[in-house]
This record gives structure tokens, C-alpha cells and sequence, in this order.
């Protein structure tokens, strides 16, 4: 997903001003952005770059997110939960990259893999709380966790499609 370009953020949607960001790199391939319910946390994976960028000040300032805490390459899709405190950003979707889904518990600071099993991850969404998840796969696959052992279970309803995005409701 995404596209070579500039990431742009408004403050006030009644005005439609929004502004280019320029803390960011303007040729980077962005393959998802989101951000908590206030605005305050954004999360903007670059997919061919192999980063994931991160603010934690309304998207006036941008750090990248370290290496040694995202260690692998091609992310793909990432999401904030409402509550802020949650962040994931999932590995793989293109040509045979598999990889995990990573977790950050405190609002970016460190991050780490989720029991998810090495799959081509394209999206993923969370409720509210950020425990509720459903990721999706290129290989026809809708993966959902429950927060409740760690488990990841894959749904045995959903048609075999090539999934290339998931949205979820606050309540899961």
C-alpha cells in the first residue's frame, strides 16, 4: 500500500488548512498513517524504506522509530489505539516478505513482537483499548487476538480474498 509523496496534517478541519510536513522526508513511500483519538500520537510507516516514523506532539516533530527496535524490514501498515497507549505495526504484504507484528505498550517508547506467526501481514486495527486486534494477510487469511493468552487465532468465515485493509469498532 501507500505511495511516493508528503505526509500532510491539519489542526482544523473547519478551516481545511493543512500543512506539509517537513520534519519527514518528502520521497519516502508511505504505506499507512494513523493516530490516537486526540491527534497527539501519529504513526507513519514507510514500507520500501524500511522505517516507521513516529510524533508524539500532534505531528510537529518526527523521530524514527530505532532499528534495534524494529529490526526487520518492509512494514506495512500500522495503528494507534484510541486510548494512545497501544501502537502495532505489521511486517510483510509483498512478494513472499513475511515477518511479525510488533507492539509498543508505552506510546512508541520501546516495542517488541507479538506471539503473531511469520505471515505476509498487510493491516491491522485495534479497539479503543488497543487489546483487541484483527490483522489481515495477503494469503487470504484474517488473524483476530484476544488479548487473553496471547493466541492469535485465524477466522474460518471470512472468503478468500486478497486483504489489503481491516477497521475495527471502538469496542471490538
Amino acid at each position: 500500500g501507500g505511495g511516493q509523496g508528503n505526509i500532510y496534517i491539519t489542526q482544523d478541519t473547519s478551516t481545511n488548512q493543512w500543512s506539509e510536513v517537513t520534519s519527514v522526508p518528502t520521497d519516502y513511500y508511505w504505506a499507512s498513517i494513523d493516530m490516537s483519538a486526540s491527534g497527539q500520537y501519529i504513526i507513519a510507516p514507510a514500507n520500501i524504506n524500511n522505517v516507521v516514523y513516529l510524533s508524539s506532539d500532534f505531528g510537529d516533530s518526527w523521530t524514527v522509530i530505532p532499528m534495534t527496535q524494529l529490526p526487520e524490514k518492509y512494514y506495512n501498515w500500522a495503528v494507534v489505539s484510541s486510548s494512545r497507549q497501544y501502537m502495532y505495526t505489521v511486517v510483510g504484504g509483498t512478494s513472499g516478505s513475511t515477518g511479525t507484528i510488533y507492539q509498543s505498550k508505552d506510546f512508541g517508547v520501546t516495542w517488541h513482537t507479538t506471539t503473531a506467526p511469520n505471515l505476509e501481514w498487510y493491516a491491522i486495527t485495534c479497539d479503543d483499548s488497543g487489546k483487541y486486534l484483527v490483522a489481515v494477510t495477503t494469503a487470504d487469511l484474517i488473524y483476530y487476538y484476544l488479548d487473553s493468552g496471547g493466541t492469535w487465532l485465524a477466522s474460518s468465515g471470512a472468503s478468500s480474498n486478497d486483504w489489503h485493509s481491516v477497521t475495527s469498532s471502538s469496542d471490538g
